[in-house]
Formats: structure tokens, sequence, C-alpha cells
């Protein structure tokens, strides 16, 4: 049996729990078994690959159920187990939802004298962040440009990931999937229970404005989720480096 325990009002026709049939929810009692479903059976263990729920077929945060017993060989009818047995079932939670994550250092259009690292916070409400190598950035020099807002400042060279000895800027493309670098290759931080994360920052160039980029992944199984690629505009902030001093004549 593979039911959903917390379904929506009217998910399964009103019923609850929802029990999976093979290709829909139903609020009819269900066992997936032989000849409906492919359910294989070895000596000493089972498996079932085919018509289980999709990925449309869940829904994120809910709670379900599985539980198994099988049927002996002995005439007439076999000795059958009995369901819900805590060694043949499990109860978990699905997780579709990608993590979130923001820089809050530097402040996005903010002018620095000098910067050492990078900080934000990530976090996921379901599955959670492990640890540091769950965060990656991205970087790049950006060019200003009058009458644009610093956010639509258009991408120059993208950072190459190394800090030590020290890193450049010269990759296009930016931010693309090559160009994101996991903190923990370059000693950053990950607290999961603050959910703050820092980052060192590679050596910068005088008077250039650059643009970091943070994204996430999450702790579900069998893969973890992950922010793309199309989300990282609200992930991102712009600031301008400048350690000259001033002139006076």
């Amino acid at each position: 049996q593979f039911m959903h325990l917390n379904p929506a009002a009217g998910e399964c026709g009103g019923g609850s729990p929802c029990y999976w049939q093979g290709g829909a929810w139903t609020s009819v009692l269900t066992l997936l078994q032989q000849p409906n479903i492919n359910v294989q059976v070895f000596p000493s263990s089972w498996s079932l690959a085919s018509s289980l729920p999709q990925r449309s077929d869940l829904v994120s945060g809910g709670t379900y159920y599985i539980t198994s017993a099988s049927v002996d060989d002995a005439k007439p009818t076999g000795n059958q187990e009995s369901f819900f047995t805590p060694a043949r079932a499990s109860t978990f939670t699905v997780d579709l939802d990608v993590p979130s994550s923001s820089i809050t250092a530097p402040v996005d259009g903010a002018i620095l004298h000098s910067l050492s690292l990078l900080a934000g916070t990530a976090g996921d409400a379901l599955s959670g962040i492990a640890d540091n190598s769950h965060i990656w950035i991205a970087m790049s020099e950006v060019v200003p440009t009058l009458g644009k807002p610093v956010s639509a400042w258009p991408e120059g060279a993208c950072w190459d990931g190394n800090v030590q000895p020290t890193g450049t800027f010269t990759v296009a493309g930016c931010p693309a999937l090559s160009h994101w670098y996991r903190i923990d290759q370059n000693g950053g931080t990950y607290d999961p229970v603050s959910k703050i994360w820092t980052a060192k920052v590679p050596q910068l160039s005088a008077q250039y404005s650059y643009r970091v980029y943070v994204r996430a992944s999450d702790n579900a199984l069998p893969n973890n989720n992950v922010q793309s690629n199309d989300v990282v505009g609200t992930s991102s902030i712009t600031f301008t480096y400048n350690p000259n001093v001033p002139g006076a004549g």
C-alpha cells in the first residue's frame, strides 16, 4: 500500500488517506500487487520500479507512507503477513521546492574601499541545507552604463573560481553553470543553524564594479533541489571596489 496521509481537500474525492492505484490517487483502499502492478519478487527481496507516482502526482510537504506484506507458497492459500509492521513500512516527506539564498554583504550598490568576505543566507524549510558544499557563488566584472540601473549594467569577464594565490576575471559567459564555484572549495563556511554562509573574495581591481551571484541546493533525496540560473536575478548584488584615497589640491 502506498498512501498520501495528509492530502488536500478533494485530492482523491475528499477521502483521507489517499491510496495510489498505479496511475492516480483514490480514496478506495488499494493494494499494489500482481498482475495489475509489475512488482518484481525475488527469493529474499522485492522491488517496484514502474507505475509509481510522478513528480506531478506528489505534493511538496506532503507526508507519504508505504507498507508491504507478502504471502508464502504454503497450500492451499498461503500464509500472509500483516501490513503496517514497522519493519515493513516507511513514512517520508516529499520536498519539491528549491531552497532560497541571498547575499547580505556587501549590500547592493555599495562602494567599498575593502572587502575580505562575502556573506549571505541560505535555507530550505523542508529538507534543509547540510553544509558549505551546497552553496555556490559566481562573480563577474560589470560595465557601468549611464542611464541604466546598477542591476542592468552588462556583464564583463567572469571569475575563474580561484582565491589563492589570486583569482582572475578572464572567462566569458557569467554566470553559466561552468562558472559556479562551491564555497567549500575556497574555505567558505555555512552554519545550518543560523543559515549564514561566508565566502572568500578574489583579488579585485581598483575602480571596477562587480556582480556576485549565489545559489544553493538542499538535502532532498535522491537528487537535491537546486536553484537554477533562471532565478539568480533574485540572489545577486552589484558593488564597486574603490580602495583609492581621495586627492586634495
